[in-house]
């Protein structure tokens, strides 16, 4: 699961490298990752965007 490689992780929560986080994915990930997320990490979550960017040009990622 790439998003799940791609996340910074607890690792770098822990050392305090991250204060806000952002979860992008499409909505089936989305639902796999939350129950996942570790307790440091979800308290970090400032919001999360459920929506499939695959194939989307840079001009419609941005707005999204």
């Amino acid at each position: 699961m790439f998003a799940a490689l791609s996340a910074p992780g607890p690792k770098g929560v822990l050392k305090q490298e991250y204060e806000h986080l952002v979860l992008i994915a499409d909505p089936k990930t989305l639902d796999e990752i939350r129950p996942q997320l570790h307790v440091e990490v979800a308290k970090r979550m400032m919001g999360e965007l459920g929506k499939t960017l695959t194939n989307s040009i840079l001009e419609d990622i941005e707005k999204s």
